[in-house]
């Protein structure tokens, strides 16, 4: 694999226009750096991976997520089940 070229085959977004991604099986969840996500199945999994790694795409599942203390994130309810 040529780790150099900026666009993998059959996929012409250039690395530089990815933030992360994700991985079921062989469908790769990909979040540009724009915002929208887009969804690819590559002809060779390992090989995709492979050159997104090598073009430092984030991999969302082995980043580590700081630390949200309890009851300070945007989500968390108080026992009424209001966000106040």
């Amino acid at each position: 694999m040529d780790t150099g070229n900026e666009t993998y085959p059959a996929f012409n977004i250039p690395a530089a226009e990815l933030s992360a991604f994700t991985v079921s099986i062989d469908l790769f969840i990909i979040s540009l750096k724009n915002g929208e996500l887009i969804r690819f199945t590559p002809d060779d999994v390992g090989r995709f991976y492979d050159w997104l790694i090598s073009h430092n795409v984030r991999d969302i599942r082995t980043t580590k997520m700081p630390n949200v203390p309890a009851n300070k994130g945007r989500f968390n309810s108080n026992k009424n089940g209001s966000n106040e």
